[in-house]
């Protein structure tokens, strides 16, 4: 879910080395695995998809732990991101602004947007235009350049951008967080979850043999979340629609 240009390598690093750690104690992806995801070993996704539509496909098996600010173990916030320049005080202020979302199931670009307004006492419609990017790499972007005033931005994102992107990252400020939530998930295909045992000790070898590739991508470790952590989002996300608060705004 982060595997940006300028991590690509280390990204690799960590697919191999996952790789090898589960073949070393007998799983292996099949063949069709990358040609039909609904059988796939290992996928990482974001919390939304995963507590709704794949909910009943997927099993968990981990939540990856990110050395940024913003995330605290198995939990991440998102980054309300308005340009440098813009003296916008606060929340309430964006009444009337352009937003702009990574995708619409999302939950650190778009329910978390929208949870956060919604906690702020504000009440769709709010926004003049919406900008689906297609990734929080681009929502930045298009606040940096004027395209849109405000974005949420999950915080290992916002960290790879001040990192990677320091000059786009240094034309926008944060206004402010949203709350914290269950982090990406490492999930299964249902047919493997026998092997979700196995499936995390792979996971924290494959860790440990690449130390540099993990931080660079800010990975600390693994955390396994209670069962059903990951609940809440669908209640959310059917509250936020209740409330009114459905994309496109304005």
């Amino acid at each position: 879910m982060y595997d940006w240009p300028a991590v690509a390598a280390a990204t690799a690093a960590l697919h191999e080395a996952v790789g090898r750690a589960a073949a070393a104690r007998g799983l292996e992806a099949e063949p069709n695995d990358a040609a039909d995801p609904a059988g796939a070993l290992l996928l990482h996704t974001c919390g939304l998809p995963f507590a709704t539509r794949l909910a009943a496909d997927f099993a968990y098996v981990a939540t990856p732990v990110h050395a940024v600010e913003g995330c605290e173990g198995g939990f991440y916030s998102s980054a309300i991101v308005v340009r440098a320049d813009d003296d916008t005080p606060s929340l309430a202020a964006l009444a009337g602004r352009g937003a702009a979302i990574n995708g619409h199931d999302s939950y650190s670009g778009a329910l978390a947007l929208k949870r956060a307004l919604h906690a702020a006492g504000l009440s769709p419609p709010l926004f003049s235009k919406l900008t689906v990017t297609g990734s929080h790499l681009a929502s930045m972007r298009a606040v940096a350049a004027g395209a849109a005033d405000v974005a949420a931005v999950d915080a290992v994102c916002w960290a790879l951008a001040g990192a990677h992107e320091a000059q786009m990252a240094a034309r926008l400020r944060v206004l402010g967080w949203t709350e914290p939530a269950p982090a990406l998930p490492l999930v299964t295909a249902r047919r493997h979850a026998l092997h979700i045992g196995t499936l995390r000790t792979a996971l924290g070898d494959a860790l440990a043999q690449i130390p540099e590739a993990a931080a660079a991508l800010r990975l600390a470790g693994l955390d396994v979340l209670p069962e059903g952590a990951y609940a809440p989002i669908a209640r959310e996300a059917l509250d936020m629609t209740r409330a009114g608060w459905d994309w496109p705004a304005g």
